[in-house]
């Protein structure tokens, strides 16, 4: 027997999310005006189960012996528009129990702002948690399957439309890479808070290389996108596992944290100098070196991150990290440092 909400349940569930759509990106109201009266309103959203209201052979999100009150409970949904709500409950292994928690404590923190007349801080939160999977005999399901695992993550919704398609395109192409001239047997994507983690079992590969390369190829591509647009609000990584995996994280530096978390190559102001602080010779594998301009610099602090460059940077591709900075304040520092490049975070 099917376990199916009450009208109470369903009612509380689209006002916790505000009668919006909880799929990310989406945000589509799901109550409004309808045509048929001055008073009569329509309503298009849908309560939807996150573990399986009944079990089957399509059903995935099955929990055995879970008690029917609690696969009643408002605990148990989530609030959708019709159209993805249809598409969650078609496709249960795409969407998966965790991930569906993830998306509706997002649209409740969406909604509790909204009341308080505040709009939520996507860049201050970390993507949805989240692992896909493509075997080789799936490549040519391959941009569906990173484009899907993109779109349920929230990474357009919290790295940017533009940022996030730059970096799914060069996902795609690796993974497309690994499957055919890598010979991969398998190629998976996690979607971690901060950074997006990549990993496949087939020929050793560094897709850093192939800025150098003249081959007009996907992946070169790619590859050159990428670092031209995001080279120095991102961090890549390459490495061989100890069991001979290629293995890639990518970082989207959008908070000082991110910055922190990911590069080790950070001068701080000067006044938030420690004696522990990292001196010129920790700088010497970075080629490029993030320089912090605290908020609310004025000219007599430019002056102070003019010298402690000078004193600690030789040689070295400079970016500066400010938010709260005047542009007059910004452009007395890129007068001494013509060649220097700003990251605003």
């Amino acid at each position: 027997m099917r376990a199916d909400f009450t009208p109470a349940i369903r009612h509380a569930l689209a006002e916790r999310a505000g009668h919006r759509c909880s799929f990310p990106g989406c945000d589509l109201p799901t109550s409004g005006p309808s045509d048929e009266s001055n008073t009569a309103s329509s309503r298009s959203g849908t309560a939807c189960h996150i573990i399986a209201a009944s079990t089957g052979r399509s059903a995935r999100r099955v929990v055995s012996n879970t008690p029917h009150e609690k696969l009643v409970s408002i605990e148990n949904g989530i609030w959708m528009c019709r159209n993805h709500g249809k598409l969650i409950d078609d496709d249960e292994t795409r969407f998966t129990i965790e991930l569906l928690r993830q998306w509706r404590q997002y649209s409740e923190q969406r909604a509790r702002l909204a009341q308080r007349g505040k709009s939520i801080d996507n860049q201050s939160l970390g993507l949805f948690s989240h692992k896909i999977k493509i075997h080789g005999g799936d490549a040519k399901y391959i941009h569906t399957e990173v484009g899907c695992g993109f779109a349920d993550s929230g990474v357009e919704t919290f790295w940017g439309r533009d940022n996030a398609r730059l970096v799914r395109d060069f996902f795609i192409e690796v993974s497309l890479n690994a499957l055919t001239h890598g010979k991969a047997s398998e190629v998976s994507i996690e979607f971690c808070p901060r950074e997006i983690l990549y990993c496949d079992n087939g020929g050793i590969f560094d897709p850093r290389k192939l800025r150098a390369s003249t081959l007009r190829s996907g992946a070169t591509v790619a590859v050159k996108h990428l670092f031209e647009k995001l080279g120095n609000r991102s961090v890549l990584s390459v490495e061989e596992s100890d069991d001979g995996h290629n293995q890639i994280s990518f970082a989207l530096l959008r908070t000082l944290e991110d910055l922190e978390s990911h590069s080790p190559c950070i001068l701080r102001a000067p006044q938030n100098i420690s004696k522990n602080s990292k001196r010129a010779s920790s700088f010497f594998g970075c080629e490029t070196v993030f320089v912090e301009v605290p908020d609310y610099s004025a000219f007599s602090m430019a002056f102070r991150i003019e010298k402690h460059i000078k004193e600690q940077l030789l040689n070295k591709k400079i970016v500066f990290v400010k938010n709260d900075v005047s542009n007059a304040v910004m452009q007395e520092l890129l007068q001494t440092f013509p060649n220097a490049e700003v990251l605003e975070i």
